[in-house]
């Protein structure tokens, strides 16, 4: 008898056990289960921040005029955009006054749709590790490029300062710096320059999609980001960007020409993809700006504030993502994005490292408790296009 109630009350024991641990679980399930959709209420403005024209009262190295620029990216559902002249081609004395007349000249030209302005891709002072060209594979490649986009500036910013002054001076204009293909490698920028401490606090943003680089060789710096605005990477607080990068109607031709012999290898061994159907793919990126105006001083503010998300080719879709780009002060992490269409995957990042994948969805969920500080990102893709999301960055 005295055996019957001890086995009775071991299979109790155990009994409850289970119990526990499925109403646990049940409970952890419940816990994260996605809340309904969220309305779609942020207002974002398309904008580009990075391509280049033909001379006019100030000079370029693109194949299109202003005009023709500014026109094709409204064509292209663009509602901002930046022509970034390059400083390197404007060393004369009079710069400053051919940049004054060009933006004076550009802010007239009053496209229906279109809020246009002049900025400056500014190339800063080399580095330790600049490199003036590459060796792969017996194949000359171009040097390093150290460009950096500065927006919201009236004043042109001379040639080859270094990357701290560059930004303070775009701040004391009260604007922004980008980091352009941040690299490291041919035609980006040299390695450790715009990370090192003494110039990565400066940096207002950094360029996650470059549509050359996308268009043409599949290449894309969510890495750099990621690495950037991790508490335990760089300790960044930067905004997401992407922007087109052209040079003209043959852009991409002529940057895929210069792997001579290596591009039908690369493309055969699939190292890059084949060449876009599409005409002028590179102006498939854009930064969704969360704006009420795409006035140039409101694109400024927002970027400030990190309100941004960087996308590749992802066309008409629009989004939700509350927490965009904030320093949240808690330990309970909670993050909902939502998009107006299901993509492939919708993947979380926390410090730089994949936590979660949600795949065929249109919708992404998440909540925790930290007790160290994190940052989060968000990745989505779908077939070839791709979007990321600016970093929320939670201290407990």
């Amino acid at each position: 008898m005295q055996q019957r109630i001890s086995t009775f009350f071991q299979y109790g024991q155990m009994m409850f056990i289970v119990w526990a641990f499925f109403s646990f679980c049940s409970c952890k399930r419940k816990e994260t289960l996605p809340p309904k959709k969220l309305p779609m209420t942020t207002s974002f403005v398309r904008a580009n921040f990075h391509a280049h024209t033909t001379k006019d009262d100030i000079h370029d190295d693109g194949q299109d005029t202003p005009l023709q620029l500014h026109t094709l990216l409204k064509q292209r559902g663009v509602q901002f955009s930046l022509h970034s002249v390059h400083s390197i081609f404007n060393l004369s004395a009079s710069a400053k006054e051919q940049f004054q007349r060009q933006k004076e000249k550009e802010l007239n030209f009053h496209i229906q749709g279109i809020t246009v302005s002049l900025g400056e891709e500014l190339t800063v002072q080399k580095g330790p590790h600049y490199r003036k060209k590459h060796e792969i594979l017996g194949t000359s490649f171009p040097g390093n490029l150290n460009h950096v986009t500065l927006l919201g500036i009236h004043s042109f910013v001379p040639n080859e300062v270094s990357l701290s002054e560059a930004c303070q001076k775009a701040h004391d204009q009260e604007g922004v710096c980008i980091i352009n293909h941040p690299g490291p490698g041919p035609m980006m920028w040299e390695e450790g320059l715009w990370e090192s401490p003494q110039h990565r606090h400066f940096v207002d943003a950094i360029e996650v999609y470059n549509g050359m680089a996308m268009a043409g060789f599949g290449k894309h710096f969510e890495a750099r980001y990621l690495e950037a605005t991790a508490f335990s990477g760089l300790g960044m607080k930067v905004a997401a960007t992407a922007s087109a990068d052209t040079h003209g109607p043959r852009s991409l031709e002529n940057s895929r020409h210069r792997l001579g012999k290596l591009e039908a290898w690369a493309e055969r061994m699939g190292q890059i993809p084949p060449m876009p159907k599409r005409p002028r793919a590179e102006l498939d990126a854009w930064t969704f700006v969360a704006s009420q105006s795409a006035e140039e001083k409101e694109i400024v503010k927002a970027l400030q504030e990190r309100k941004t998300i960087a996308a590749y080719g992802m066309g008409d879709l629009t989004l939700e993502y509350p927490n965009l780009g904030k320093v949240i002060s808690t330990n309970k992490v909670s993050l909902q994005i939502q998009l107006s269409k299901p993509v492939d995957k919708i993947q979380l990042y926390k410090e730089g490292t994949l936590l979660q994948t949600f795949e065929h969805t249109d919708q992404a969920f998440f909540e925790e408790t930290i007790k160290t500080k994190a940052a989060y990102v968000f990745i989505a893709t779908l077939g070839s296009s791709r979007l990321t999301t600016s970093a929320v960055w939670y201290t407990p």
